[in-house]
């Protein structure tokens, strides 16, 4: 392969692709090779950042970043491919016309620096909404506004937000009394093997108007986006907007959502990507935490947002900003979890952080340290400030003795719990955050909960493998013993208690905490006694009921007299209970679930989501 170099040589194609890489959208490969067959014909033009070269009339063109990065612009103007140095594609895009003269995306793939894809369908479903307004007149005479101030209400989001998602045109009045109101939504999805062939949903977000963009949205589901993704996304979108800058000029962005969800890792991502502008000058930190106020701050385009460099060789993904290494994510790493600077805190998650220091990549673990030599091509101009690295006690890894599962790379780096966009069952780890909700109301429902939360020494936690975090409670100072079905699943929720623990200063409360694979410990560990014990009874266990009674049995053996379990069950299980010598203090279903919070949030999202009819959890107390 022969590669664009700087500047213009003779014999400038082929751009792409690498010899791993392969694009996928037809018009892709048509600009491409007009650009190799008219060669001849390019034109430079001039192009603030780098150079660019276009052919004469409507044909494509393509540019060089100063970063050594590619674009390649179909005869539509619009980007079809973006590439780094190397000739790695990062994102690759395919537009239709409009009907109105113009063009409109149609498809994108994105990469991660974890070397997946994501796929961008804009405008992949549109969600509908059948109102009869028959006993409310007044309403019908008002619509769509007064539609929009009820809504703005109930969701407790600006009117302004409202109406940018919801246009006159998104009403549709049926007869005298009914109208069914529009709601469209671009969708993110897993391409497993690189093409919408193979594509598993992930998320939707409000619809973008891509062909201008004017908004920074919300994704929804951001429990399913695997790691990378919303800095890969921004990577686009920040593309786009340096494109149609130069052809329209710079229009602001303003972050809107319904609701939005503000908070300190949002925020950096946009900053990196974006300046933020308050009115009045006034700081826009304290009105992106508003959500009333989030959507008045204007988002200017960075003139140097981060690059992201692949070497194929090293197994590197590194980025790049204002000359300083900002990430780097190795991509056959078991651990998943990336190598990111610093910065002006000491804290990083599972205490992994990059540093340069005298030409060199220095990605510290904890107490151990890989070093590669810098490549010229990343444009790393400067050495890490000095700073302080916090020292800890212990890393992550001594929650499994120091020796954490063998796990595939791709397995580590593409976890996340993945919710269907029809009425299919959601699985069982994707279930657990809406069960580890209904614990916690239950536990809040207890009048002496202070008193138990005091008496609790020994816990043991048994089969919630998305969850596991979230069942243990870092203010005590407890032993802790897990039991995981999914080693992918333990190892992630390993490295979220240790982070969430040494944020807040509490290693030294779960320390004594131990993660075992289930068929290996299930036997020594049911052979103790415990204060509080978690119990997940598998979905594919729920029709053999003398088994879910022998689990429940082997619970109330290992609880401790007045001690506490929470078993996640079949709703037939509830005899079993006093069968065993433990007493129901509380019991809900599924449907006492959609009273919650978090899965009416989630409902509201995805109104066709369906948890097993058969899932109930209990709580009990052995008498």
């Amino acid at each position: 392969m022969v590669w664009l170099e700087w500047p213009m040589p003779a014999n400038v194609f082929s751009l792409l692709p690498s010899p791993i890489d392969r694009l996928v959208f037809p018009a892709t490969d048509q600009a491409l090779e007009c650009l190799t067959v008219r060669r001849a014909d390019l034109l430079p033009a001039d192009f603030d950042g780098g150079v660019c070269y276009r052919l004469g009339g409507d044909g494509p063109g393509f540019v060089i970043w100063a970063t050594g990065h590619r674009i390649v612009y179909g005869a539509h103007g619009r980007r079809v491919l973006c590439t780094d140095p190397s000739g790695t594609v990062l994102h690759e895009c395919e537009w239709q016309p409009d009907g109105s003269g113009g063009f409109k995306l149609a498809r994108a793939r994105i990469r991660l620096d974890s070397l997946l894809w994501i796929g961008l369908l804009p405008e992949a479903v549109v969600h509908r909404t059948t109102l009869d307004l028959g006993r409310r007149p007044t309403v019908m005479f008002e619509a769509p506004e007064c539609l929009r101030r009820m809504a703005a209400r109930a969701w407790r989001v600006p009117l302004e937000d409202v109406r940018y998602f919801f246009p006159d045109e998104s009403f549709e009045q049926d007869g005298d009394d009914r109208v069914t109101i529009h709601l469209k939504k671009d969708g993110l999805y897993l391409l497993e093997d690189g093409t919408f062939d193979s594509r598993t949903f992930l998320s939707y977000m409000g619809a973008m108007p891509w062909h201008r963009l004017n908004l920074l949205n919300v994704v929804e589901l951001f429990q399913s986006t695997l790691p990378g993704t919303g800095s890969a996304v921004f990577e686009l979108i920040w593309g786009l907007c340096d494109d149609q800058r130069r052809t329209d000029g710079t229009v602001p962005l303003h972050y809107r959502g319904l609701p939005t969800y503000p908070s300190e890792p949002a925020y950096g991502l946009f900053s990196s990507f974006f300046r933020p502008e308050a009115p009045d000058g006034a700081d826009p930190h304290d009105w992106f935490v508003d959500p009333s106020r989030a959507s008045q701050i204007a988002w200017w385009p960075r003139s140097d947002p981060p690059w992201r460099y692949v070497d194929w060789s090293r197994h590197l993904a590194v980025t790049v900003q204002g000359g300083m290494a900002r990430k780097v994510t190795v991509m056959n790493d078991p651990a998943g979890v990336p190598y990111v600077a610093p910065g002006t805190r000491s804290w990083v998650s599972c205490d992994r952080a990059v540093v340069v220091a005298g030409n060199r990549l220095r990605l510290r673990d904890g107490l151990s340290v890989q070093s590669f030599d810098l490549d010229p091509a990343w444009g790393i101009t400067g050495d890490t400030p000095p700073s302080r690295p916090e020292k800890y006690p212990f890393d992550w890894r001594v929650f499994f003795c120091g020796h954490p599962p063998s796990l595939d790379p791709g397995r580590a780096h593409s976890l996340a719990l993945f919710y269907p966009d029809d009425e299919t069952e959601v699985e069982e780890l994707s279930t657990q955050p809406f069960v580890l909700e209904q614990i916690f109301a239950s536990f809040n429902a207890l009048s002496d909960l202070l008193g138990r939360l005091g008496w609790i020494r020994r816990v043991l936690i048994d089969g919630l493998d998305a969850v596991i975090a979230g069942c243990i409670d870092q203010d005590y100072t407890r032993h802790h013993t897990v039991l995981f079905r999914s080693a992918e699943w333990a190892q992630k929720q390993a490295q979220v208690l240790w982070d969430r623990a040494a944020q807040a200063g509490r290693l030294s409360a779960v320390q004594d905490t131990r993660f075992l694979p289930a068929d290996q410990g299930r036997p020594a560990a049911y052979c103790r006694e415990y204060e509080l014990l978690y119990c997940w009874i598998p979905f594919a266990c729920f029709r053999d009921r003398e088994r879910c009674s022998a689990m429940v049995a082997d619970v109330s053996s290992a609880l401790v007299r007045t001690g506490l379990a929470v078993v996640a069950g079949p709703r037939e299980l509830r005899p079993a209970f006093a069968a065993h010598g433990l007493r129901l203090v509380d019991t809900a279903g599924v449907e006492d679930f959609t009273r919650l919070p978090l899965l009416l949030e989630h409902l509201r999202l995805h109104p066709r989501t369906r948890l097993n009819p058969a899932l109930a959890v209990f709580v009990a107390e052995k008498g």
